[in-house]
């Protein structure tokens, strides 16, 4: 059975620094998401999570690419 030989969690926000930094100034929430990438065997897996006020864990990771 393969396993999961690497894997990496970046929190995000997908916007441009200047738009995060205006958005600091009026009040408004910024939307980060995280960001999953692993290898499992010969293959890649990335796919990206909206986290809702909520930080992702390793281990919270890895239970959703069991799936």
């Amino acid at each position: 059975m393969d396993e999961i030989t690497f894997l990496s969690l970046v929190s995000e926000s997908l916007k441009f620094k200047v738009q995060r930094n205006k958005m600091k100034i009026v009040g408004q929430a910024i939307d980060y998401r995280c960001l999953i990438r692993a290898t499992y065997g010969n293959m890649t897996i990335s796919t990206s999570l909206l986290m809702l006020g909520k930080t992702l864990s390793l281990i919270d990771a890895l239970v959703l690419l069991s799936y």
